[in-house]
């Protein structure tokens, strides 16, 4: 988890002690807020609600503590393959506060985050030495097709390419390196993109 702190401070989670009741009986978030908190997939519990509809409630623990997490039926549905133990997930929804207790996350949604795209940017001196490498970046592409978006910045001309999504790629360490082989270390940059 400590590898992707900066990753979920960017996204604006909160942390599980701002849902935690402190010493004085007050807990840092509101009752019905929307908010967005990250971590591990510790505990799942699945119920059958009274119209035979599967929900669950599942435990999330970050750097500090846990939050339960309550997933009702129409989320659970489409959430259902991030709900599983040990998965690293953010969880978007309404915070359900009840006198005396934690405060609970409703979830609205429940992102892996490996399911969070990536902008992959390639910068090339110019257009010509772009055009030398055009087709081994088309290449790429088309051999790892995916949901991260490639930009090219031509650093002489001052212009991007943007390539259009049909043309994602999946990014992973081997094609990151390729990358940097073919263009430098200081000249591949894969920044996640924020929720």
């Amino acid at each position: 988890m400590e590898a992707y702190k900066d990753f979920i401070e960017e996204n604006g989670a909160k942390s599980s002690k701002e849902f935690t009741i402190d010493d004085e009986g007050n807990v840092a978030v509101k009752d019905k807020s929307q908010e967005i908190i990250a971590g591990m997939i510790t505990s799942i519990t699945v119920k059958t609600t009274k119209r035979n509809e599967l929900m669950a409630f599942i435990t999330v623990e970050d750097f500090v503590g846990s939050v339960e997490v309550i997933v009702f039926p129409k989320v659970y549905s489409m959430c259902r393959g991030a709900i599983c133990e040990d998965n690293k997930v953010f969880v978007k929804g309404k915070v359900s506060l009840e006198s005396e207790e934690s405060a609970k996350l409703i979830a609205d949604t429940i992102i892996p985050f490996d399911g969070i795209s990536s902008d992959i940017w390639i910068k090339i001196d110019n257009k010509d030495i772009y055009k030398q490498h055009e087709s081994a970046i088309i290449n790429l592409i088309t051999n790892n097709p995916g949901a991260d978006t490639v930009i090219v910045y031509l650093e002489k001309e001052k212009a991007k390419k943007v390539f259009p999504r049909n043309q994602g790629m999946k990014i992973n360490s081997n094609i990151e390196k390729t990358l940097k082989d073919l263009f430098g270390n200081e000249n591949v940059v894969v920044k996640k993109k924020k929720l």
